[in-house]
């Protein structure tokens, strides 16, 4: 072979050679992975007071029908109020309902509620207190005989100021009192 083909022979594998290296360069790598933004706010329970307000209120409505139901039941089974409240509200709930049972009692009629107002709200951790008004007018206290042992100067409408804490998705009722200032029912 010539030095000329050599030369020749040299250049074109020079030159396939940088044409290699320039490919290889500019070919597309695995991606890097794209950083995101890493949010140290964790995302709240809720998006509003509003929202927050409602969830209280549903809360509460459930653990009405259910506490209506053993009310109406004379206090038997109060466990089915276990996944609506919190360890230390069902002991006292459990306590109230095991004196229906000591004295015969049975409650006939339902229980509502109104006027229901946020008092605070945790958006983020989820906990949530209100004040709302709990109707009773229409629940009667009867014993086992058929008699009316509803108190005559019970009040018909209380006012209640109920604390709720979250736990997993759901909003458990912690605490539930008689406000004590001036009655808003």
């Amino acid at each position: 072979m010539s030095e000329r083909s050599r030369s020749r022979t040299a250049a074109v594998l020079i030159a396939g050679l940088a044409t290699v290296l320039v490919l290889v360069a500019c070919a597309p790598t695995a991606e890097a992975p794209t950083p995101t933004a890493s949010s140290t706010a964790p995302t709240p329970f809720f998006a509003s007071d509003e929202e927050a307000l409602a969830a209280a209120t549903a809360a509460y409505e459930s653990y009405l029908e259910v506490s209506d139901q053993i009310a109406a039941d004379g206090g038997a089974d109060p466990t089915a109020l276990k996944p609506l409240v919190s360890v230390e509200e069902y002991e006292r709930q459990e306590q109230s309902f095991l004196g229906f049972t000591e004295r015969g009692l049975h409650a006939e009629g339902s229980s509502q509620v109104d006027s229901e107002r946020l008092e605070q709200a945790n958006l983020v951790v989820g906990n949530v207190s209100i004040y709302l008004c709990l109707d009773v007018s229409e629940v009667r206290l009867m014993d086992d005989a058929g008699v009316d042992n509803t108190p005559v100067d019970r009040m018909d409408r209380l006012p209640l100021q109920v604390a709720f804490a979250s736990e997993g998705e759901s909003l458990l009722i912690s605490q539930s009192s008689v406000w004590s200032g001036d009655n808003f029912c």
